[in-house]
């Protein structure tokens, strides 16, 4: 009997490691570059900054082709301007995709436009109150519009 346990503990274990490999495999190299971040640099730093057009709280990304097509997709950034990290009003960003029109839009206290590679992220940042840390939420902006990749909670100077 204790062989048999043994036997199944063995093969839970081996399916739990498999799991988190595959699941580690499967994220983005942007989410496993934001978890491996040296302590004390800020995670944004490993990102590329796009630059935008406007106003800091009222700016268009130029230039980013999203979904392939020769055209240029629209990416507005509607921010609040506050420097505090609880603004009282959040950060909005709307994404419409010149192939189908279709459009998503995304709401964090935070929000910006990164790039690694060729791929276009959206970064939404929620920072804690309780502990000195922020919950980064990355979602890949492609032809598809926007999907979650990963979220993930890391350390705040």
């Amino acid at each position: 009997m204790d062989s048999v346990r043994n036997a199944v503990v063995s093969i839970c274990a081996c399916s739990l490691v498999a799991a988190a490999c595959s699941a580690l495999a499967a994220e983005p190299a942007l989410c496993g570059a934001l978890r491996v971040h040296s302590p004390g640099v800020p995670a944004g730093e490993v990102l590329e900054e796009i630059p935008v057009d406007g106003p800091r709280w009222n700016a268009r990304v130029p230039n980013v082709d999203l979904d392939a097509d020769g055209a240029s997709d629209r990416i507005l950034l509607f921010r609040n301007g506050s420097p505090s990290k609880f603004p009282g009003d959040f950060d909005e960003a709307e994404i419409a995709l010149s192939s189908t029109g279709a459009t998503r839009t995304a709401v964090f206290p935070r929000i910006a436009i990164r790039r690694l590679r060729s791929q276009v992220y959206l970064v939404g940042t929620t920072y804690s109150d309780a502990r000195p840390t922020a919950q980064l939420d990355v979602h890949l902006l492609d032809r598809r519009g926007m999907t979650k990749v990963c979220s993930l909670s890391i350390p705040v100077r």
